[in-house]
Protein backbone atom coordinates (compact mmCIF):
# COMPACT_ATOMS: atom_id res chain seq x y z
CA UNK A 1 0.00 0.00 0.00
CA UNK A 2 0.97 3.54 -0.35
CA UNK A 3 0.62 5.24 2.63
CA UNK A 4 0.35 8.96 0.75
CA UNK A 5 -2.83 7.65 -0.85
CA UNK A 6 -4.16 6.74 2.59
CA UNK A 7 -7.65 8.37 2.57
CA UNK A 8 -7.26 11.07 -0.03
CA UNK A 9 -10.39 12.03 -2.05
CA UNK A 10 -9.21 11.48 -5.97
CA UNK A 11 -11.89 12.69 -8.75
CA UNK A 12 -11.07 10.31 -11.76
CA UNK A 13 -13.39 11.93 -14.79
CA UNK A 14 -13.88 8.84 -17.33
CA UNK A 15 -13.02 5.96 -14.84
CA UNK A 16 -15.92 3.73 -15.49
CA UNK A 17 -13.83 2.03 -17.94
CA UNK A 18 -10.45 0.94 -19.65
CA UNK A 19 -7.49 2.86 -18.24
CA UNK A 20 -9.55 5.54 -15.93
CA UNK A 21 -11.43 2.49 -14.22
CA UNK A 22 -7.55 0.49 -13.59
CA UNK A 23 -6.56 3.86 -12.07
CA UNK A 24 -9.93 4.28 -10.22
CA UNK A 25 -8.94 0.85 -8.34
CA UNK A 26 -5.31 1.32 -7.79
CA UNK A 27 -6.28 4.50 -6.03
CA UNK A 28 -8.92 2.54 -4.16
CA UNK A 29 -6.92 -0.41 -3.54
CA UNK A 30 -4.32 2.02 -1.60
CA UNK A 31 -7.34 3.62 0.52
CA UNK A 32 -7.76 6.33 -1.36
CA UNK A 33 -11.49 7.63 -1.72
CA UNK A 34 -12.70 7.30 -5.14
CA UNK A 35 -14.98 9.34 -7.17
CA UNK A 36 -16.04 6.91 -10.01
CA UNK A 37 -17.14 9.51 -12.71
CA UNK A 38 -18.94 8.03 -16.06
CA UNK A 39 -21.02 9.62 -18.70
CA UNK A 40 -23.18 6.67 -19.73
CA UNK A 41 -21.52 3.43 -18.37
CA UNK A 42 -23.50 3.54 -14.91
CA UNK A 43 -23.43 -0.32 -14.36
CA UNK A 44 -19.80 -0.15 -15.49
CA UNK A 45 -19.57 2.52 -12.88
CA UNK A 46 -20.81 0.62 -10.31
CA UNK A 47 -18.98 -2.47 -10.50
CA UNK A 48 -15.60 -0.16 -10.48
CA UNK A 49 -17.06 0.84 -7.52
CA UNK A 50 -18.22 -2.24 -5.94
CA UNK A 51 -14.41 -3.54 -6.69
CA UNK A 52 -13.14 -0.69 -5.05
CA UNK A 53 -15.26 -1.11 -1.87
CA UNK A 54 -14.09 -4.82 -1.92
CA UNK A 55 -10.37 -4.05 -1.98
CA UNK A 56 -11.19 -2.01 1.11
CA UNK A 57 -11.76 1.59 -0.60
CA UNK A 58 -14.15 3.81 -0.44
CA UNK A 59 -16.25 4.74 -3.62
CA UNK A 60 -18.55 6.85 -4.97
CA UNK A 61 -20.51 7.03 -8.74
CA UNK A 62 -21.25 10.63 -10.69
CA UNK A 63 -22.69 10.83 -13.98
CA UNK A 64 -22.01 13.67 -16.19
CA UNK A 65 -20.99 14.81 -19.45
CA UNK A 66 -17.79 16.78 -18.92
CA UNK A 67 -17.52 18.87 -22.17
CA UNK A 68 -20.18 20.85 -20.24
CA UNK A 69 -17.93 23.46 -17.71
CA UNK A 70 -21.44 23.54 -15.83
CA UNK A 71 -21.81 19.43 -15.44
CA UNK A 72 -18.26 19.74 -14.25
CA UNK A 73 -18.76 22.23 -11.52
CA UNK A 74 -21.41 20.06 -10.07
CA UNK A 75 -19.08 17.13 -10.86
CA UNK A 76 -16.79 18.67 -8.40
CA UNK A 77 -19.29 20.28 -5.69
CA UNK A 78 -20.88 16.67 -5.29
CA UNK A 79 -17.48 15.16 -4.75
CA UNK A 80 -16.79 17.80 -1.78
CA UNK A 81 -20.43 17.45 -0.36
CA UNK A 82 -20.64 13.30 -0.17
CA UNK A 83 -16.33 12.91 0.57
CA UNK A 84 -15.21 16.34 2.34
CA UNK A 85 -12.93 17.45 -0.29
CA UNK A 86 -10.65 17.04 -3.48
CA UNK A 87 -7.36 16.27 -3.05
CA UNK A 88 -6.15 14.39 -6.30
CA UNK A 89 -8.62 15.02 -9.99
CA UNK A 90 -7.15 12.60 -12.94
CA UNK A 91 -8.75 14.64 -15.72
CA UNK A 92 -9.42 10.80 -18.12
CA UNK A 93 -12.36 11.25 -19.72
CA UNK A 94 -12.05 11.33 -23.90
CA UNK A 95 -14.33 10.87 -26.71
CA UNK A 96 -14.49 7.51 -27.97
CA UNK A 97 -16.36 7.47 -30.99
CA UNK A 98 -15.70 3.88 -31.98
CA UNK A 99 -13.30 1.24 -31.29
CA UNK A 100 -11.47 -0.20 -34.58
CA UNK A 101 -8.23 -1.67 -35.43
CA UNK A 102 -5.76 0.73 -36.07
CA UNK A 103 -4.59 0.25 -39.26
CA UNK A 104 -8.79 1.13 -40.17
CA UNK A 105 -8.33 4.52 -38.71
CA UNK A 106 -8.95 7.61 -40.87
CA UNK A 107 -7.43 10.60 -40.40
CA UNK A 108 -11.19 12.33 -40.32
CA UNK A 109 -11.54 9.85 -37.44
CA UNK A 110 -8.35 10.23 -35.66
CA UNK A 111 -9.24 14.42 -35.68
CA UNK A 112 -12.74 14.01 -34.34
CA UNK A 113 -11.27 11.58 -31.00
CA UNK A 114 -8.48 14.31 -30.63
CA UNK A 115 -11.05 17.19 -30.96
CA UNK A 116 -11.88 16.30 -27.19
CA UNK A 117 -10.60 18.67 -24.79
CA UNK A 118 -7.82 17.02 -22.62
CA UNK A 119 -8.94 18.82 -19.17
CA UNK A 120 -12.48 18.86 -19.44
CA UNK A 121 -12.66 18.67 -15.54
CA UNK A 122 -10.27 21.73 -14.02
CA UNK A 123 -11.47 22.11 -10.76
CA UNK A 124 -13.57 24.53 -11.37
CA UNK A 125 -14.40 27.23 -8.77
CA UNK A 126 -17.82 26.01 -6.97
CA UNK A 127 -20.87 27.94 -7.21
CA UNK A 128 -22.23 26.45 -4.14
CA UNK A 129 -20.97 29.41 -1.13
CA UNK A 130 -20.79 26.63 1.09
CA UNK A 131 -17.98 24.48 -0.87
CA UNK A 132 -14.83 25.94 0.17
CA UNK A 133 -13.10 27.96 -2.72
CA UNK A 134 -9.56 27.23 -3.98
CA UNK A 135 -8.64 30.40 -2.97
CA UNK A 136 -9.93 29.88 0.67
CA UNK A 137 -7.92 26.40 1.09
CA UNK A 138 -5.41 25.46 3.01
CA UNK A 139 -4.62 22.64 0.59
CA UNK A 140 -2.19 23.09 -2.02
CA UNK A 141 -4.75 23.36 -5.26
CA UNK A 142 -1.22 24.10 -7.63
CA UNK A 143 -0.77 20.68 -7.52
CA UNK A 144 -3.63 19.63 -9.73
CA UNK A 145 -1.95 19.01 -13.24
CA UNK A 146 -3.42 18.15 -16.15
CA UNK A 147 -1.25 16.54 -19.31
CA UNK A 148 -2.23 15.76 -22.73
CA UNK A 149 0.27 14.51 -26.10
CA UNK A 150 -1.31 15.09 -29.22
CA UNK A 151 -0.10 13.11 -32.36
CA UNK A 152 -1.06 13.62 -36.20
CA UNK A 153 -1.50 10.58 -38.73
CA UNK A 154 1.83 10.38 -41.06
Amino acid sequence: MIEDLKNKVVLITGSSTGIGAAVAKAFGANGAKVAVHYNSSKPDAEKVAGDIEDSGGQAITLQGDVTNSDVCAELVEETVARLGRIDILVNNAGGLIKRIPIAEISEDLFERVMAVPPAPCCMPEPRDSSVPSRADSPRNWSRTRSASTRYRLV
